[in-house]
């Protein structure tokens, strides 16, 4: 029952000895005006709300990770230095559509969904 409350983003008691109550997800605010992606222009609030209560909505954690890497790409960066010792990963950009447009967002934009 837990499982399936934090899943879905409702406040629920933690498991175990102490039966912590864990509040309900909420969005957090936007970013600030700062922002080099400006992220708060793109998108009002009534418009977060959608996408985090169509994030929350769908209660499997399985399908909540396949909705995040459906909105992530690598970014091909223009120059790179090649190193024989290490090897890292790319960068990944998360994309969020509003109706018929792909913004980039930053990583502190999305956080209040995931």
């Amino acid at each position: 029952m837990a499982n399936l409350l934090k899943n879905s983003g409702k406040s629920y008691n933690s498991r175990g000895k102490l039966k912590k109550e864990i509040p309900a997800r909420k969005t957090r605010p936007p970013c600030g005006k700062k922002c080099r992606l400006k992220c708060s222009t793109k998108f009002d609030s009534a418009d977060c709300q959608i996408l985090f209560d169509a994030f929350w909505r769908l209660g499997d954690l399985q399908r909540q990770r396949e909705y995040i890497v459906r909105h992530t790409h690598e970014i091909k960066p223009k120059y790179r230095y090649t190193c024989t010792e290490k090897y890292r990963a790319l960068n990944t950009a998360f994309f969020l559509k509003k109706i018929t447009h792909a913004f980039v967002f930053v990583k502190t934009f999305s956080r209040g969904y995931a």
